[in-house]
Formats: structure tokens, sequence, C-alpha cells
């Protein structure tokens, strides 16, 4: 199994729900994602997810770690997230999840 982390954060202004779909495809919730918070989880890839907020979205997991804003309007998959220089410094050069969970994530 490739694990990979998925993260899910709500900033919209009504929980969420996620489950994942087990071998017989019955869905299994997972997690509440209240509004304003986000959390993260492991998941296998291939597996399927699915958020539940205003409307139900189907997720596919990749081989990448992912992060997934869920809005008042859907669920956004955030593909090229851009760095932000601190005061007097340089932009990091590249955007990396810790893998398996492993790291920091402060």
């Amino acid at each position: 199994m490739n694990g990979v982390i998925l993260i899910f954060a709500n900033v919209s202004r009504s929980d969420a729900t996620v489950s994942v779909r087990d071998a017989a495809g019955q869905e299994q919730f997972v997690t509440q994602v209240k509004a304003g918070t986000s959390e993260r989880q492991a998941a296998a890839t291939g597996q399927t997810w699915t958020v539940v907020g205003n409307e139900n979205y189907t997720i596919t997991v990749g081989d990448k770690h992912t992060v997934y804003l869920i809005g008042s309007s859907g669920v956004y998959e955030v593909q090229n997230p851009k760095s932000l220089a601190p005061d007097g410094g340089d932009a990091a050069s590249d955007f990396q999840l810790p893998a398996s969970g492993g790291g920091s994530w402060d």
C-alpha cells in the first residue's frame, strides 16, 4: 500500500463530512471537518473518498500528498501552491508535505 496524506481545510461556514469507500463499496465515515478547521488523513493510492458539504464530491486518491479546500461553493484541490517570502528572506522553491505523516506539521 502506497500511503499519502490528504489534508481537508474547511474554509466554509458549515461543517463537512469525509468518508472512504471500503472494499465492499460501502461508504465508511472517517471524520467531520468543522467549519474553520482542518483534518489530515492517511490514505492509500487508488482509494475513493467522498467529501460532503452542500454537495457530494468524489476524490480518487493519487500518488501525491494533497490539500483540499472545502468552501461554500465547492471543494478545491490545491495543485500549485505559491510560496510567500518571509521578510528579509527568500521564498521556498518547493512544496513538500511530510511523507506518511512524518516531519513537522506546525
